[in-house]
């Protein structure tokens, strides 16, 4: 929900310039977007991978 939240205001970000034509701050919203979201990508990834769940403790404990 983070990443379509954050989608949607880059995209509005990107239009509002390509409406005024300035392409050197489309390009620069743009590649930000980017690069913002795969690092944040990556971040949640690896937090993620670190706390997973794991099944077989959960059926040791619950049967």
């Amino acid at each position: 929900m983070f990443f379509y939240i954050f989608g949607n205001g880059a995209v509005a970000l990107v239009a509002r310039k390509y409406g005024e034509k300035d392409m050197e701050a489309v390009n620069n919203y743009d590649l930000s977007s980017v690069l913002l979201s795969l690092i944040l990508g990556t971040i949640m990834g690896v937090f993620a991978f670190v706390f997973r769940y794991n099944s077989k403790e959960h059926h040791s404990v619950y049967g």
